[in-house]
């Protein structure tokens, strides 16, 4: 029982991020905001589009897969991942202060590492 809500939990993060992903892919204009991010002109929204959408997508892969296959062993590749963005967001701390929704990122990409951590525990291939 525990595997099944394991995977369905880490499903559901590779859901998010494919909805991200795609989303920064198709519409970096519309998503960008969201992010508090003001691309500059076609160079900044291909920016956004190729960074973010990369960075989302292979969250969304790494998470389908687990979740799909109970195969967790890609997992870390995404813990790495988020982690260093939560140290970008650390660093942004220190020097730019505290933000509400910089900790309220921080807070749920803690919550994504802590579930992908436990999936890769958890679901191992048969």
């Amino acid at each position: 029982m525990m595997k099944v809500l394991v995977r369905v939990v880490v499903g559901l993060n590779g859901a998010v991020f494919l909805g991200l992903g795609l989303g920064f892919l198709l519409a970096p204009d519309l998503l960008a905001p969201a992010f508090h991010l003001q691309p500059v002109g076609a160079a900044g929204l291909n920016t956004v589009r190729g960074d973010f959408g990369a960075l989302f997508l292979g969250m969304a892969a790494v998470g389908l897969h687990a979740a799909v296959k109970a195969d967790g062993r890609f997992l870390p590749l995404a813990v790495a991942g988020l982690c260093l963005v939560l140290l970008g967001r650390t660093i942004g701390l220190v020097f730019d202060g505290s933000t509400t929704s910089g900790l309220t990122a921080m807070a749920v990409e803690l919550t994504i590492v802590v579930s992908f951590v436990v999936g890769h525990r958890l679901l191992r291939p048969a």
